[in-house]
């Protein structure tokens, strides 16, 4: 196993996995690695600070690409991160950089929209329109 005061500089394919988690972890470099269909695929926990997360293609994580929880000043640029249910989540986080990322949460036809949620929507309004449309037939 890899020294996590060394920079992680590999290609990874996780399959079934929680990916790469830093805990309380400080001044890592995480870059140039493909992570894919991981639980979480990138997560910094519990006052893992000052670390580096860039150049990274990261996708179809079940819950977020990039997970920061109670990690600060950290940099979070330069990612490619499609298909996951959220790209990067911050939780009780202060000072960390996070720009310059590629991002396309997993949606439905509509970004941000399920598919049932769509059918629903659509069935919902094609009924109002056809009360209307009986309710106006009544009154002539």
């Amino acid at each position: 196993m890899a020294n996590l005061r060394e920079s992680i500089n590999s290609e990874l394919q996780l399959i079934d996995s929680i990916g790469i988690w830093l805990i309380s972890c400080d001044g890592n470099n995480i870059q140039q690695n493909d992570v894919s269909d991981a639980f979480e695929a990138v997560m910094f926990c519990y006052l893992s600070n000052n670390n580096t997360i860039v150049e990274n293609c990261i996708s179809d994580s079940t819950i977020c690409g990039i997970g920061l929880r109670e990690s600060n000043y950290n940099n979070v640029s330069r990612n490619i991160l499609t298909d996951n249910e959220i790209c990067i989540e911050e939780i009780s986080c202060v000072g960390n950089i996070i720009g310059d990322n590629i991002c396309r949460e997993r949606g439905g036809i509509i970004s941000g929209f399920s598919l049932p949620l769509l059918i629903l929507f659509v069935s919902l309004s094609t009924s109002t329109l056809l009360f209307v449309k009986i309710k106006r037939r009544k009154q002539k």
